[in-house]
């Protein structure tokens, strides 16, 4: 168990053999690694240099013979640390690269994909909805999120709603059919006034949710896993679709 949570923590096969060992023995040599290993001499020390690098073990050199030393399991922290530090350096870069992008003269027109597939690890849906209002804000008449829902939508995604409707612009709406769910029912009691949900006959079995959003064409499958989420570009198609929504929405 402990070697495939430290190759998932960046360290390789080879890596994670030597580090146990020298773990386990606490102090101890290259060549007495490589004797209880099996893994070739030359390659345990070339290891040793990672590791050393990575500030997962330490050279004793008081003696005579270099040893290697394990340190406490807590220095593991060393690798998050390190993490944590190239990912704010990659921040840095990148806002140094839009900046700089900026001011460049470019005569690119930037079109947006016009379908995209999104598979469960990459849906964000937080990042997704300022997107969507942006465009529901600017070609909508209604400012409405136009749909049905798949009750599974709500099961899984319940926090997204509350800080959805926690920092929602004063001027959207959403109107969704929807089949019943008990969490639906408990997410009313929460007064989002302006989050209106219709329910259908209980024949009527949603099997994915939909949305129409300004200019997107969104629909979420969250029955079961794997979700993923397919997201359509066309103001033609989503102002078909929308029409027809609110055609719907009146007659129920």
């Amino acid at each position: 168990m402990i070697e495939k949570t430290l190759i998932l923590l960046g360290l390789k096969e080879k890596e994670v053999v030597v580090y146990l060992e020298i773990m386990r023995l606490g102090k101890t040599t290259p060549a007495q690694v490589a004797n209880n290993t099996g893994i070739n001499r030359a390659t345990v020390y070339s290891v040793c240099k990672i590791l050393l690098k990575k500030g997962l073990i330490q050279e004793d050199l008081g003696g005579s013979i270099r040893h290697l030393v394990a340190l406490p399991p807590s220095e593991l922290d060393i690798l998050v640390e390190k993490e944590r530090k190239r990912l704010k350096r990659k921040e840095e870069l990148v806002t140094q690269a839009v900046e700089e992008l900026a001011e460049l003269p470019l005569n690119t027109q930037f079109s947006i994909p016009k379908i995209r597939f999104v598979e469960e690890e990459n849906i964000d849906l937080m990042a997704d909805a300022k997107k969507w209002d942006e465009s529901l804000l600017k070609t909508d008449p209604t400012k409405t999120w136009w749909g049905f829902q798949d009750q599974s939508f709500v099961d899984v995604n319940d926090e997204w709603i509350d800080w959805y409707w926690s920092r929602a612009d004063s001027n959207i709406h959403l109107k969704l059919l929807s089949n019943s769910g008990k969490l639906e029912n408990e997410m009313k009691k929460k007064g989002y006034a302006k989050r209106e949900i219709k329910f259908v006959d209980s024949k009527t079995e949603f099997t994915a949710t939909t949305w129409v959003l300004g200019e997107y064409l969104i629909m979420l499958y969250t029955k079961e896993r794997p979700f993923y989420m397919i997201e359509i570009f066309n103001p033609t198609l989503a102002h078909n679709y929308r029409e027809l929504f609110k055609t719907i929405w009146k007659k129920y």
